[in-house]
């Protein structure tokens, strides 16, 4: 296996059917609603969440049964009625709101473990993508949640799914549109950036390829990481570019995933003098190296060159996955660095606009 670079990691992930708002560019934000049961300070709940921070926060996940019906994942932590001890995430979320009343709060279905095979088998069947939209509707309106985010990873991709899904995802789209428009409720969709997830093609990549296909760059929101991902390299000697990888890295202390570390792990525990700093001036992204291990991950000066981007191609703004792996208690320095670079450079291109009139 070779070492590659990750050019922003997920940066190609695009939200859509976010306008850009009037009073400037949008900073979509996730919460990973599982965050509240890591160890130590990588613990995190809503209560860490700075209500002024984001435009929106999406609140990540709930999934679905095949026949179209809504699956809480965690009852106790998301909404659970029966029990006087639980945590009802999902009301609490709803509650920043009454300390930014601007703030959007959506729920998101799906996400990367759900998979794709009940929506694949819900989005060829009419009467089952109609009560998924029924119930989501539903769910939303309980809480006073202003809309939904629809993360399905992905059509005709992974185990489960089939060929007809991305007509039928459509299909499932405009159903939830036409149920939520009327109201006023707000329609996002978590897609691929990358062009094999798309469909194959040889002349362009990523954003380029959404833009060439006519889509609407004031309903792009372009993906932002806030972690990094690992390798164990071969030869801790040879740390270049390609170089011989053994698999995925190590597990992060609060994270536990092979492969992959939060950004606050990795300025935490990994960013003293036993490792090195690299930055890569054509691709404007770091990446760092101690004893065996590589990661290549965003920081604050290369999430300002992805803001730009995103600014140059007339996009609604940024997506944040995820608050929880930003660097949310300032063991660092300030809380949020990469979250608040984002926010402070589009804050930056506005006033460039406003001052260009």
């Amino acid at each position: 296996m070779k070492l590659q670079i990750y050019l922003g990691l997920v940066t190609l992930i695009f939200l859509w059917a976010y306008s850009t708002p009037a009073n400037g560019y949008n900073v979509i934000c996730y919460f990973s609603s599982w965050a509240i049961y890591r160890n130590f300070s990588g613990k995190f709940d809503v209560s860490d969440i700075d209500p002024h921070l984001c435009t929106h926060v999406n609140f990540a996940f709930v999934e679905l049964y095949e026949d179209g019906s809504l699956y809480i994942v965690d009852p106790w932590e998301s909404n659970d009625k029966n029990d006087g001890g639980y945590y009802e995430g999902f009301k609490q979320l709803k509650n920043l709101k009454n300390t930014n009343p601007g703030l959007k709060v959506l729920l998101s279905l799906g996400g990367w473990n759900e998979g794709s095979k009940n929506f694949s088998i819900v989005a060829a069947n009419p009467s089952k993508r109609q009560r998924l939209a029924r119930e989501c509707l539903a769910l939303i309106e309980e809480y006073g949640y202003d809309g939904i985010d629809i993360d399905w990873e992905y059509p005709t991709l992974r185990d489960g799914s089939h060929p007809e899904d991305k007509d039928n995802f459509v299909e499932m789209l405009k159903d939830f549109q036409d149920i939520m428009k009327p109201k006023g409720l707000l329609l996002t969709a978590a897609v691929a950036g990358a062009v094999d997830k798309i469909e194959s093609a040889y002349h362009a990549t990523g954003l380029e390829y959404w833009l060439y296909k006519n889509a609407d760059s004031s309903k792009i929101n372009l993906g932002l990481p806030t972690y990094g991902r690992t390798f164990t390299l071969a030869d801790r000697t040879k740390t270049e570019l390609y170089s011989e990888v053994l698999g995925p890295g190590e597990r992060g202390l609060y994270t536990g995933i092979r492969g992959s570390l939060g950004y606050h792990e990795i300025c935490e525990f990994y960013s003293g003098s036993d490792s090195t700093y690299y930055w890569d001036d054509e691709q404007k992204v770091p990446h760092r190296v101690w004893e065996d291990q590589w990661a290549g991950y965003d920081d604050q000066r290369s999430i300002q060159y992805k803001v730009d981007f995103a600014v140059s191609h007339n996009l609604a703004g940024v997506l944040i996955w995820s608050l929880d792996t930003d660097d949310f208690r300032g063991e660092c320095g300030r809380k949020y660095p990469l979250s608040y670079a984002a926010k402070e450079r589009l804050m930056y291109h506005e006033a460039k606009k406003k001052n260009n009139k």
